[in-house]
């Protein structure tokens, strides 16, 4: 399946209890990217595995049933992989602080020994 734009409803006028994503890169430090076989679509991926990421970022996977192969799968996990992109950015964000704390702190120490 091909795309040429993904486009998700993001107004804030259909959002309430609007919350501040904390501690972004404690949970993104927790997920475990995987390479597997997709045995839907016979080629080799990349991803995470539902089921692990379930227990960190929880409104992030649905369950359902589903058919493979011809029969039904009970309780079968899919997660949305674009929910994770604010939890991505909010880590880029932290991140960001620490490098510029320690830039900082480098510089201070440079300062003193040039002193």
């Amino acid at each position: 399946m091909y795309a040429l734009e993904l486009s998700e409803f993001s107004d804030q006028r259909i959002k309430s209890n609007i919350k501040t994503i904390s501690s972004s890169l404690d949970a993104i430090k927790l997920l475990n990217p995987v390479t597997y076989h997709n045995e839907k679509s016979n080629r080799k991926d990349s991803g995470l595995i539902a089921q692990e990421v379930e227990p960190i970022i929880p409104h992030l996977v649905s369950t359902t049933n589903t058919e493979h192969k011809g029969e039904i799968i009970p309780d079968f996990k899919s997660l949305s992989y674009t929910g994770i992109i604010p939890y991505l950015i909010g880590s880029i964000k932290e991140l960001s602080v620490k490098v510029d704390s320690l830039e900082k702190q480098l510089e201070a120490k440079n300062e003193c020994k040039r002193n």
